[in-house]
């Protein structure tokens, strides 16, 4: 750049203006536009790139704070709010002129009073001389106050800055009318911020915009097998595949996605299978037209207002004691998770190891009952078996049909015989 008339040494005392020059054409045959860069400087062409990206958009997004129709840029806030700004300076400044004019006093002295003047002025002098010291010879004079409809009006200028910025009373915490109660402030501040949720949500819009570009351009460059390791949140390491072609449902036909295929339910592997073909279909070389990422993007806030945290974590509540009445299991751990509440960092750990030494007791009582169970099993069985033994056995027949006596009874023939 340095070999072109007019272009300043950067690393000199002098410092040279970039412009960076985006601009696009649009392709019937693709019914794409193609979007080029152009980079110059001191009137010199330093840089020229033509169909930077395939997905046709500016690499930016403009979100202005009033938008105006046929310009990609609009006001300001600021842009907005100086005029009313400048009236309410105006009025202000009429006030303080007459405030200082109306504190400094003077006063009217007839000529022919022939009064000592500089002895009047002087607040110090004890004693004034003069002809005549009647009321018509000297009078005080004070400026006469201002139009009550100046300061009216500047007031009225400031709540009409308030209410365009947002920045109204209930916004602020200011409250009127006596209203203490907590859930009536914050549904008079939820009231109140109507302008800054609506321009919050342009804010969440651009920032889509951005985020689905972004997945453009993974499809157009991670054309390389591309490998990570992250940690989850279980925080066990694994690794992801980082390709486009896997990103982008490209390879959903290969070996190892075949199997996830296998995993889905028997209804949805023919239209995931089905969706993959026309991946693979509409995935062209570089420097085609690219089809639109298969993903949705969407932009949650995850800080809520104060009064929504409420009334869901009251939704929740209710829910827990709805489950409790009707004797379902709802764990006091899976509550305090859905809550959103303060020190939840500190609750957790406590009621995990409360479960656990729960589970385990649980664990232990059923281990007791199924011992008692089959305890009193065995003392059944041994009560049968112990009924069995004393009952006695009749008489068997031989062959022959000859009575064969019992052993026991003879057994106990003999035993009372010896005892006799």
């Amino acid at each position: 750049p340095d070999a072109h008339e007019g272009v300043t040494d950067v690393s000199g005392s002098d410092l040279v203006m970039l412009m960076e020059y985006w601009y696009r054409k649009y392709n019937a045959k693709t019914h794409k536009y193609r979007v080029s860069v152009a980079y110059i400087a001191g009137g010199a062409l330093l840089s020229h790139e033509e169909d930077m990206y395939k997905h046709g958009l500016y690499p930016f997004v403009v979100e202005a704070f009033t938008p105006i129709e046929g310009m990609p840029v609009g006001d300001g806030l600021v842009q907005e709010l100086v005029p009313m700004m400048r009236y309410i300076n105006r009025y202000a400044r009429y006030i303080d002129e007459n405030l200082a004019m109306s504190a400094k006093i003077r006063m009217l002295a007839r000529r022919n009073a022939n009064l000592d003047v500089e002895a009047l002025a002087n607040w110090d002098t004890n004693l004034i001389t003069g002809d005549s010291i009647g009321e018509d010879a000297i009078r005080w004079l004070q400026s006469k106050p201002l139009n009550g409809m100046a300061p009216q009006q500047m007031i009225q200028f400031q709540t009409d800055i308030k209410q365009d910025s947002g920045q109204n009373q209930f916004t602020r915490g200011e409250t009127a009318g006596g209203v203490t109660a907590f859930s009536a402030i914050a549904a008079l501040q939820e009231a109140g911020s109507k302008i800054t949720r609506m321009h919050i949500a342009k804010l969440n819009f651009g920032t889509k915009k951005m985020a689905e570009q972004i997945m453009w351009l993974v499809s157009q460059f991670y054309t390389e097998k591309k490998v990570r390791m992250i940690r989850g949140a279980d925080g066990k390491p694994k690794q992801v595949d980082m390709s486009a072609d896997h990103l982008m449902g490209g390879d959903a036909l290969e070996p190892q996605n075949e199997r996830d295929l296998a995993k889905l339910p028997p209804e949805m592997q023919e239209d995931a299978r089905a969706f993959a073909v026309e991946r693979q279909k509409k995935r062209k070389p570089k420097g085609e037209v690219l089809p639109p990422p298969p993903y949705t993007v969407q932009i949650q806030v995850q800080g809520r207002n104060p009064l929504r945290v409420q009334a869901q974590n009251e939704m929740f509540i209710q829910a827990y004691t709805m489950a409790a009445q009707a004797g379902q299991d709802f764990p006091l751990t899976l509550l305090f998770e859905l809550l959103n509440v303060d020190g939840k960092d500190k609750i957790m750990p406590v009621l995990r190891q409360v479960d656990q030494r729960t589970q385990q007791i649980q664990a232990l009582m059923a281990q007791a009952q199924q011992m008692t169970a089959e305890n009193e099993t065995l003392k059944k069985a041994i009560a049968q078996g112990g009924a069995a033994m004393r009952k006695p056995v009749p008489a068997q027949r031989d062959l022959q049909g000859m009575t064969v006596p019992d052993a026991s009874a003879a057994v106990g023939g003999v035993k009372q015989e010896q005892s006799a």
